[in-house]
């Protein structure tokens, strides 16, 4: 294994090498790519039962009003939804305590600069952002909200629990989760430290998130180790991610996609025209007249992977659209992509190729998720 000393080491870095983890490196960090068991079974404890991951590099931010008496459980001031919907273009207004929600923020051209989760606590809100985008999110945020103090959690790793039985897990060490449904947290306690458990992830199956203190992450992943929960690298989250027909930023998105491009504009609120938000206009635009280009869902009949950077092209052999994710479904037993396509061939009325290995392999639209969720909604 490399020693490159440029990349941070989580806090369970020692005990994903004491189980035998592949170490890379990805987004500034050293992660388990896979354990011993390989990929493929990883995927399938996560669909048949519970798996561990370290998300840690995932960049937690709170954001808090610099006059607390601007927000606190039962009120939020006028002045600070406005400003924070102004770079979150989502309906934050309607959050309640203990609530989160998938979304974006945007640039002044409406690309997308990260996507992430928010959720609402009683005095501040709660976000996880890209770890590639740090930089980009903080700088962002920092510009904009200037009622708020923006703080990226020091010392505090982040796990997620992902799988059918995860729930079963979880209560047994919180009875307290059993009433949380998909997107709510709570505030909890282990061995006296202060955590905070959300029930979401990125897999498409019933799961829950913990940001936890450094000093306690081990004694937690143990004990989940001891509850029969399996360690998970990338490797799985990637191929999961990408049957629940979720984004990889970086692949899927970027500052030059916006959400309608990327299929993703049903997380932006509908009040738009009346409270607008950073990079909104361009929404409402592309709304209004239309785009010309969209991310889709591809499959073929040929068991042939379609990776990234894979062109697509038609009958003339001309450039029309190019593969961002991709790999061979472990579930579905074939090949499974997400794709940016010019806007009239992504009805799937027009015969799509993929160039690979110089060979033009027909593929087929598909709906996503290409694996339906399994949420606790």
């Amino acid at each position: 294994m490399s020693t490159d000393t440029s990349l941070n080491k989580t806090a369970l870095y020692d005990w994903h090498i004491s189980k035998g983890a592949k170490m890379v490196g990805f987004a500034g960090y050293w992660l388990p790519v896979q354990y011993t068991a390989g990929v493929l079974k990883e995927h399938f404890v996560v669909r048949e039962s519970c798996g561990l991951f370290d998300i840690s590099h995932m960049l937690q931010t709170i954001i808090k009003p610099k006059d607390l008496s601007m927000i606190r459980k039962d009120y939020v001031d006028e002045v600070v939804i406005k400003e924070i919907e102004n770079v979150f273009p989502m309906d934050i207004a309607s959050l309640n305590p203990g609530k989160a929600k998938y979304g974006y923020i945007l640039n002044e051209n409406g690309g997308i600069i990260d996507d992430l989760i928010i959720t609402r606590r009683n005095d501040d809100f709660f976000l996880v952002s890209n770890a590639s985008r740090k930089t980009q999110v903080l700088s962002h945020l920092k510009k904009y909200l200037n009622n708020f103090v923006v703080e990226p959690t020091e010392k505090i790793s982040l796990v997620a629990v992902q799988g059918v039985d995860s729930a079963k897990v979880m209560y047994e060490m919180f009875p307290s989760l059993s009433g949380l449904k998909f997107m709510d947290s709570i505030a909890e306690k282990f061995f006296e430290e202060d955590i905070y458990i959300s029930r979401l992830g990125y897999t498409g199956e019933d799961g829950f998130e913990i940001s936890i203190p450094d000093s306690k992450v081990v004694e937690f992943v143990n004990k989940l180790i001891e509850l029969k929960v399996v360690p998970c690298g990338l490797g799985a989250r990637d191929s999961l991610r990408l049957e629940s027909g979720l984004c990889l930023y970086g692949n899927d998105l970027t500052e030059e996609t916006t959400p309608v491009e990327a299929a993703i504009s049903m997380f932006s609120r509908k009040t738009l025209d009346q409270k607008p938000a950073i990079g909104g206009d361009v929404i409402l635009e592309q709304k209004a007249i239309g785009i010309t280009k969209k991310r889709i869902g591809l499959t073929n009949e040929f068991n042939i992977p379609m990776r990234k950077d894979v062109v697509l092209c038609n009958d003339a052999d001309e450039n029309i659209g190019y593969v961002t994710s991709g790999t061979m479904s472990p579930l579905l037993r074939k090949p499974v992509a997400m794709a940016y396509v010019n806007i009239e061939y992504a009805k799937g009325e027009r015969p799509i190729y993929a160039l690979i290995r110089e060979n033009k392999v027909l593929c087929q639209i598909e709906k996503m998720p290409f694996v339906s969720s399994r949420y606790c909604k």
